[in-house]
């Protein structure tokens, strides 16, 4: 997408439409004061598009707003930026990046846009690298989303809580959560983080003194497990056919406990038949 020309075309509106569930801000309602403005000197900067899988319109990629109000204010068309072949990874990207320029997402726009790319197989380190966050950031999101409550992603998406005490509460059973919720939210990063902690150890979760040598076994295990999904799912992004890196992380999800061996021995016997052409 980075070498493609792209050039100003005046298209009909009645072509466009937005794509359900596609702008992580939500509904947009048009603005009245845009929509006056274009009313007097019509829409100045044009939108960018792109041709819908089904090629019977276009769907916006940019400038939502823009359209709305153009056709609260009556135009028939608008100057548009086509992108030819844009998928839906770039068309996302596109958008995040050129909304964030223009305000900052709110943490629940960024946990939606976070969960899309992680669903559709983005490593930690691609989604970092791509949207230019923290990979601890990405990392807290999606630990959240994996582990945590309704209650507890609704909290992080709402901005009660930070990411970093999100994930931290995410490791409490569900039935505790919600009760540690309450003590934290809306409280700056350092008291909340307190408060889990001291949750913590009345819990049980943090041990006095040394750690038994058992438990830092257990500890880096469980590091070396996300560091080799990490470098399984980078590999998967240049070859996501790849039957025995496919195979490899069912293994991965078996030892952080997301499945197990029953639940992915058909399919992991395929994939690797796969790999060996049987």
């Amino acid at each position: 997408m980075g070498n493609e020309e792209l050039t100003v075309s005046w298209t009909e509106l009645k072509h466009i439409k937005v794509e359900e569930g596609f702008n992580l801000r939500g509904k947009v309602k048009p603005d009245p004061d845009l929509v006056a403005k274009i009313k007097k000197d019509g829409v100045l900067h044009p939108i960018h598009i792109r041709q819908s899988p089904d090629k019977t319109c276009f769907h916006v990629v940019d400038g939502e707003r823009r359209y709305r109000a153009a056709i609260e204010a009556g135009l028939d068309g608008i100057h548009v930026i086509l992108h030819e072949g844009m998928s839906d990874e770039e068309a996302m990207l596109f958008s995040f990046k050129a909304n964030e320029e223009q305000k900052p997402w709110t943490p629940g726009q960024k946990f939606k846009m976070f969960m899309k790319l992680h669903d559709m197989g983005w490593s930690t380190s691609r989604i970092s690298k791509a949207l230019v966050v923290s990979k601890k950031t990405v990392q807290e999101y999606l630990k959240t989303k994996e582990k945590g409550t309704a209650e507890t992603k609704e909290a992080l998406a709402s901005g009660d809580v930070p990411s970093r005490v999100a994930s931290r509460v995410s490791n409490f059973p569900e039935e505790k959560q919600n009760v540690v919720l309450a003590k934290v939210a809306g409280k700056g990063v350092r008291e909340a983080l307190g408060d889990v902690r001291e949750e913590e150890k009345e819990d049980g979760m943090v041990l006095r003194g040394p750690k038994p040598r058992a438990y830092r076994l257990a500890e880096d295990v469980v590091d070396r497990c996300q560091e080799l999904e990490e470098i399984i799912r980078d590999q998967l992004d240049m070859a996501p056919r790849h039957k025995t890196l496919r195979a490899q992380l069912m293994i991965i999800d078996v030892l952080k406990g997301n499945s197990t061996v029953n639940e992915i021995y058909p399919d992991f016997i395929g994939e690797l038949r796969r790999s060996n052409g049987g």
